[in-house]
């Protein structure tokens, strides 16, 4: 039997408690949805970089530690399985987290006697490769500085954007937005309403910028993404400021994602989108500033493989 879940985490938590061992392999770990104990078999990414951005709380792995769990890391995991004594298998989206509480996850839970035995097998031989996290584990990463939880827009920021959107006036400084406080409930759901319309106009907002420095006297030598202010326009924006602006836009795709996404992320989309455009590896090469071209053919595969890439920077 397969049941398909589109709300898995209710499920998970009714399993957990009815369930005497569970064989856990989730990136991800904020709340212990599972009702984890001693015998079970915690398999997450408890990396410094999950530990810092949050998205793996220290907290709640000492607490299962001390409960007798085998907790272990595994940096580069991304599968999220669960089997519960030996007998069901749910495999899905949601890590075990607040913020798959709150978002769209889905999955599917079976009984299938292969499918079962085989995700306990992969468990278990990951736990084998894997870091344990015992009690030196655990004081590592105590000592690790959490990054800040990321500021978020105001409510009169998000208020005047959605009025710049309708007037069709908002372009890529979007993502430069000035914000200093938290969202309230009823704006949070204001900018994930936006981002959802946000992401498909992405493609069309730069575009619009790119004219927009044109009509600047922007040469093909000037940066893309400059200062407006009247006493350093078109120079280069200061670091800091472009970072702390776009952690505060990327706020809206939640605490997983914005733990991952760096601006370093848009230099890759631009080498995809060049060279899907039909860009030569020798002028992606020198546009990126990569020294070999073999840096640069790295993406290719990325362009091959996946067809939502677009052609963003293609040849006019």
């Amino acid at each position: 039997m397969i049941q398909f879940l589109p709300n898995p985490i209710p499920n998970l938590r009714d399993l957990g408690a009815v369930s005497t061992r569970k064989l856990a392999a989730v990136a991800y770990i904020t709340t212990d949805h599972l009702q984890l104990g001693s015998g079970d078999v915690l398999v997450c990414d408890a990396s410094k970089r999950a530990i810092q951005w949050r998205m793996t709380s220290r907290d709640l792995l000492a607490k299962l530690v001390a409960k007798g769990v085998s907790v272990y890391s595994c940096d580069s995991l991304h599968a999220k399985l669960v089997v519960f004594d030996d007998k069901r298998l749910f495999a899905g989206s949601a890590n075990l987290s607040k913020f798959a509480e709150q978002h769209v996850e889905c999955g599917l839970l079976t009984d299938d006697v292969e499918a079962v035995a085989d995700a306990a097998k992969f468990i278990t031989e990951l736990a084998d490769v894997a870091d344990r996290v015992n009690d030196e584990f655990i004081k590592s990463i105590f000592q690790l500085t959490l990054k800040p939880a990321t500021p978020a827009a105001t409510g009169k920021a998000v208020r005047n954007l959605k009025r710049k959107r309708k007037r069709g006036q908002l372009d890529v400084n979007y993502w430069f937005f000035k914000a200093t406080r938290e969202l309230s409930p009823r704006a949070q759901k204001v900018a994930d309403r936006l981002w959802k319309n946000w992401k498909d106009e992405v493609d069309v907002d730069i575009r619009v910028w790119k004219r927009e420095r044109e009509l600047q006297g922007a040469s093909p030598g000037d940066f893309f993404v400059c200062s407006q202010s009247k006493n350093s326009f078109g120079h280069r924006l200061d670091r800091r400021n472009v970072r702390r602006r776009f952690i505060t836009a990327c706020h809206c795709l939640g605490e997983e994602r914005q733990g991952t996404i760096t601006i370093h992320s848009g230099r890759h989309s631009f080498c995809s989108h060049a060279l899907n455009g039909g860009r030569t590896l020798a002028e992606v090469r020198d546009a990126a500033g990569h020294r070999s071209v073999g840096t640069t053919s790295s993406y290719l595969h990325t362009v091959e493989d996946d067809d939502t890439i677009g052609d963003l920077f293609a040849v006019n």
